[in-house]
């Protein structure tokens, strides 16, 4: 949880238990995925009972962010004809956009959440629309008041299950895995006195040789 609030820059302080009453009527986790390790896009959506207040708590953590890492930067990206705030470090420590429309905000590390968000902010195929949501609602309406309500759609299990999802779901996994066996290596070359920069520990034979041979030319960075 901790890296997930790094990664959008959004975490819970003292002020934000005091005001957050006052400031949100209500909130949302929404995601594609459960691999939040592995580095699932993932995000947090508001409804703001005062946007201007809500909007200054978010920006204030953002500046913070930008302090606590020097590699951070701010930029304003151009999402489907929105001007949305975008907070990044190389690495992707920190990846987080805001989306505003309205009273509601959104925060999140994926771009294409983003687009989402702001189709359905036009009554564009929105959550609200589909029958298997009406149907969940009516099994469990507003006025139980429950604390906390999941719903996972078929769409996020046909997701999950489609081509596209398998093929980056295996990038990420094995980008994770060899980020582990190049920790591994370093250990050993530690113990041995060896040279732990990548080519040395390929050389060495700590690594295999294809560790840096990925069809999408990323590598693992130490």
């Amino acid at each position: 949880m901790q890296r997930i609030q790094r990664q959008l820059a959004l975490r819970e302080t003292m002020i934000a238990r005091l005001l957050g009453d006052t400031a949100i009527s209500d909130v949302a986790i929404v995601g594609s995925d459960t691999f939040l390790c592995e580095g699932a896009a993932v995000g947090v959506l508001f409804e703001a009972r005062s946007g201007p207040l809500l909007g200054e708590f978010i920006t204030a953590q953002r500046l913070e962010a930008l302090q606590q890492d020097k590699s951070a930067t701010e930029k304003t990206v151009r999402v489907a004809g929105h001007d949305v705030s975008f907070v990044s470090t190389p690495g992707n420590q920190v990846r987080s956009f805001h989306a505003i429309d309205g009273n509601y905000h959104l925060v999140t590390t994926s771009r294409a959440m983003v687009e989402r968000f702001l189709e359905t902010c036009e009554g564009i195929r929105t959550l609200a629309q589909t029958p298997e949501f009406r149907l969940a609602r009516q099994a469990m309406p507003l006025n139980r008041e429950d604390t906390v309500f999941v719903y996972l759609s078929p769409a996020f299990f046909q997701g999950l299950i489609s081509p596209q999802y398998q093929i980056e779901l295996r990038r990420r996994l094995r980008a994770v895995t060899d980020l582990e066996v190049l920790e591994m290596a370093r250990w050993v070359a530690r113990v041995e006195q060896r040279n732990e920069s990548l080519p040395e520990l390929v050389r060495a034979g700590l690594l295999p040789s294809d560790v840096e041979l990925r069809s999408d030319g990323s590598r693992p960075i130490t």
